[in-house]
């Protein structure tokens, strides 16, 4: 250490590194950088370490059948139960129960009611009498038609039809009609819908 003398008069001393000094600090970083390395390397080694138990998790998890999202699913029941059960909860479950009474006691909640109850009577007996009135126009609709197979011009109609096909039968095939078949026809009765040729 070297004492030099400032303008003032006062003494400064000049602190010099010494050599050993320099060494020592140098050797310190080198012995920090090992530390560095040494320490990466052990992270790297838990994080394969932690990938590995994390797959032998998974796989086990797969085996119970539990999934991602069971897994969700469980985690937010519990986080509503947990919620059900804060002070916050239940005052606001209370207020809305409360709002609720307040709601269906009021005269405004119960002439609505009482109006939705006459429109649904209303509405019945709309359908009821919908539905009947189908029902009638369906057996009118059925009764005259057994009306019009029964009638003289329908059965008129069936043996022109019958006549008409046998002539085109003989036209077609070279065929003249068997006697049978003419007293076949002549035969039916209303309400056979079916005539057998031969």
């Amino acid at each position: 250490m070297e004492a030099h003398e400032a303008d003032n008069g006062e003494e400064i001393s000049e602190i010099c590194l010494a050599p050993d000094l320099e060494v020592a600090e140098e050797s310190r970083k080198q012995e920090l950088q090992l530390q560095v390395q040494k320490i990466e390397e052990e992270i790297v080694t838990l994080k394969q370490a932690l990938d590995r138990k994390e797959k032998q998790l998974a796989e086990i998890k797969r085996l119970l059948g539990i999934t991602p999202w069971t897994q969700f699913r469980d985690g937010v029941q519990q986080q509503y139960q947990n919620l059900q059960g804060t002070q916050m909860y239940q005052k606001t479950s209370d207020t809305f129960k409360d709002l609720n009474e307040k709601i269906v006691h009021s005269q405004a909640y119960n002439k609505l009611s009482t109006g939705a109850a006459a429109t649904k009577s209303v509405l019945s007996d709309a359908g009821s009498k919908t539905a009947s009135a189908a029902k009638n126009v369906g057996s009118a609709t059925a009764k005259k038609i057994g009306e019009i197979r029964g009638s003289s011009m329908f059965q008129s109609l069936g043996n022109r039809v019958v006549s008409a096909s046998s002539s085109l039968k003989e036209i077609v095939v070279g065929q003249k009609p068997n006697s049978e078949d003419e007293a076949e026809v002549n035969s039916n009765t209303p309400g056979q819908e079916e005539v057998h040729l031969n």
